[in-house]
């Protein structure tokens, strides 16, 4: 009854063990408040045990539990091998907790294509894990399988020389790519997610308290406040500004054609939400200082979505999923208990913007697919922002009905000419793979094969661009 009422104020008196403190729900009503929306089906933010009703799907699809507590649990991010293993990121601090050792990086396996995985190990352990990117090496030591692996403040290559699914030796890329606060406060808003484009190069999003003093392996010094992407090649050489003004990023997307995408962080209100952005080279999106007054000097977002909390992204492109899912951007929301779906239609020289749910599951962290074509997504539900006992969080396998998961061949048996006929492959993981098997065996050999092949290729007009 008091239609010309704007603000509602809140007083915080405090909470037990901290200064922090948050609003779940708040309603305002004339009268008695009413009843809370019934829980429905596929309740995102349902307690207890991990069960497929966690997850909800669009008709046409099948979930499985892919990983459960407490052999997976705190999962924080995840990627893919060509043969289907997938290695996923553990942070049982989460993203305020402090103490020590409760980092690792799990290598899980579905041996009987069930959907589920029944051999779990340990590949590496580091503190604060939070994005990964996976080579396949021939299993010696001069060709090693490689994991990078980004845990504030560093960015560090685990090596893996007998293809036994345990690291050999490590060796760190950046030291310094985050503030102290990780020693102080724990990961949040620290450096996060990575991708590797196929320029390349290694991209890393940037949360918005920035760094001190990034030193790469080869000795370049970066320093800056705020958030926004630093790219690096997969050496620890020529690291470099990229982008910046953005808020709190926890992942970069990159679509078959080098456009990136990033989903930012919201909590300071005052105008700056949900931010969808396509991430141009060089340019300023405007956090924190630009973006309310003097939004004519900025990047503009293609859209801005409101209040919520960005985590992992992923662009998906794979033709032999069915039309309209096969080649979209997917982002984590952990405010909303979403992974959106956005087509990203041409509009001049940018994208037009457009947002739907894809999968509704508690608190989703990061999403990937390997090249059979099997899609993953890490949830931390009845998860904190710390510590909270072993049974926190879950990884799900998605996958369209009927769809049979091919075998990727062991592409380190092709030839350098039968690598590049590959690049015709409807998937872009499976292209990825590609890419890298063929740059590490012209390192030693192939070089002139691989090159005339890839002229041949880049010169025939009936093959797609992204090929």
């Amino acid at each position: 009854d008091a239609p010309e009422t704007r603000y509602i104020r809140v007083t915080f008196l405090g909470a037990a063990g901290g200064l922090w403190g948050s609003l779940w729900e708040l309603e305002a009503s004339a009268g008695e408040l009413p009843d809370l929306p019934a829980a429905d089906s596929g309740n995102a933010e349902s307690t207890g045990p991990v069960t497929l009703d966690d997850v909800t799907a669009p008709d046409g699809f099948n979930v499985r539990i892919f990983g459960e507590p407490p052999t997976v649990n705190y999962p924080v991010c995840l990627t893919t091998a060509p043969n289907g293993d997938v290695f996923v990121g553990v942070d049982e601090q989460g993203s305020l907790g402090k103490e020590p050792d409760g980092g690792r990086v799990l290598r899980c396996i579905d041996t009987d294509g069930d959907g589920t995985a029944d051999r779990v190990n340990v590949f590496a352990a580091m503190d604060h894990p939070r994005g990964l990117v996976f080579e396949e090496g021939n299993g010696t030591p001069e060709d090693a399988d490689t994991l990078w692996v980004l845990h504030p403040p560093r960015l560090t290559v685990y090596r893996d020389s007998d293809s036994d699914g345990v690291a050999d030796d490590s060796e760190v890329l950046i030291e310094g790519i985050s503030t102290d606060q990780v020693n102080q406060r724990g990961a949040d808003h620290t450096t996060n997610g990575i991708r590797m484009g196929i320029d390349g190069w290694i991209y890393i999003a940037v949360g918005d308290f920035g760094f001190t003093k990034a030193v790469a392996k080869d000795g370049t010094t970066l320093s800056r406040r705020g958030g926004g992407i630093v790219r690096i090649r997969p050496d620890g050489t020529e690291m470099e500004i990229f982008s910046w003004g953005q808020r709190n990023i926890l992942d970069v997307s990159i679509d078959p054609l080098m456009n990136i995408f990033t989903r930012d962080n919201t909590n300071d209100g005052g105008g700056w939400d949900i931010r969808l952005s396509h991430v141009l080279q060089s340019a300023n999106y405007g956090y924190p200082s630009l973006y309310k007054s003097f939004s004519d000097e900025i990047m503009p977002p293609l859209a801005d979505y409101g209040g919520g909390s960005g985590c992992g992204t992923m662009y998906f492109h794979d033709e032999r999923w069915p039309e309209g899912f096969n080649d979209l951007l997917l982002t984590c929301d952990w405010g909303t208990n979403d992974v959106f779906s956005h087509q990203m239609p041409r509009q001049g020289p940018t994208f037009k913007a457009q947002q739907d749910s894809f999968l509704r599951l508690p608190r989703p962290t990061d999403i990937d697919v390997d090249a059979s074509g099997r899609m993953y997504v890490s949830s931390w539900k009845n998860g904190k922002f710390a510590y909270d006992g072993p049974n926190i969080g879950f990884v799900a396998q998605i996958i369209p009905e009927d769809f049979v998961p091919s075998p990727v061949p062991d592409l380190r048996k092709l030839s350098p000419s039968e690598l590049a006929s590959e690049f015709h492959h409807p998937s872009a993981a499976y292209r990825e793979h590609v890419q890298r098997t063929l740059l590490r065996m012209c390192r030693s050999t192939g070089k002139a094969e691989a090159a005339f092949a890839l002229r041949e290729l880049a010169a025939d007009p009936s093959a797609p661009l992204y090929t």
